[in-house]
């Protein structure tokens, strides 16, 4: 889950890097952005008795989970200019949660296209618990970049950028609209449309992604 989001992390890089050129990537994003501690876990799991699986899951969970956080935390920090305050260190908190959310999410309906039958359903109600998170995440996330600075904030707010602007909301909110609509009627016979929802959640983290850049740069 961790890995098949890492792009969205490492994309955001060098968008940053153009607007701070004198701010080196700090190491510790590196360590994290490329190794991922469950994938060791899992490869052990796989060749371990069964009375173990719920020992490994766990294991598998907690490395997942403080890969992602951890992630999402630096990533904030270094938008916010690697200064310790309080609200750069609450606005990297933010972006680590809904980071940890988002990848949790494209996991959940990853599994819908890929599963059938009790583990589909499993997947679809994870999905369902987890679109709201997701939908707070983005929310939160884009008030708060709007007032990371003056420059930030007329990027979106002045006129007539606000007009040009405008389908990128727009879109995210039809997007989300589609995905729980979708979530709704899955699962259908013959497996129909259970690849929509991942699609649907692509170009949702694309226009939000495509947002950040046009936030940041130049």
């Amino acid at each position: 889950m961790v890995g098949s989001g890492r792009w969205i992390v490492a994309g955001g890089l060098p968008t940053c890097a153009r607007d701070h050129p004198n701010r080196a990537i700090p190491a510790s994003f590196c360590d994290v952005g490329g190794t991922d501690p469950s994938r060791g876990i899992v490869r052990n799991a796989g060749q371990s008795p069964i009375t173990q699986k719920r020992m490994w899951n766990g294991a598998c969970f907690a490395g997942s989970l403080m890969a992602s956080l951890s992630q999402g935390f630096m990533l904030g920090m270094y938008i916010m200019g690697l200064k310790w305050t309080l609200p750069n260190v609450a606005f990297a908190t933010l972006t680590a949660v809904f980071l940890t959310v988002g990848y949790s999410f494209i996991g959940a309906v990853w599994l819908i296209w890929k599963t059938e039958n009790q583990m589909q359903r499993r997947a679809i109600r994870r999905a369902k618990s987890g679109i709201w998170g997701l939908v707070m995440g983005i929310v939160a996330i884009s008030v708060a970049t709007s007032f990371v600075s003056t420059t930030i904030f007329d990027k979106w707010f002045s006129l007539p950028e606000i007009f040009y602007l405008a389908p990128l909301p727009i879109l995210s909110g039809a997007l989300v609209a589609f995905v729980w609509w979708q979530l709704s009627r899955l699962p259908l016979q013959n497996d129909r449309s259970s690849w929509t929802p991942f699609a649907a959640e692509i170009a949702l983290f694309s226009l939000t992604y495509g947002g950040m850049v046009h936030s940041f740069y130049p």
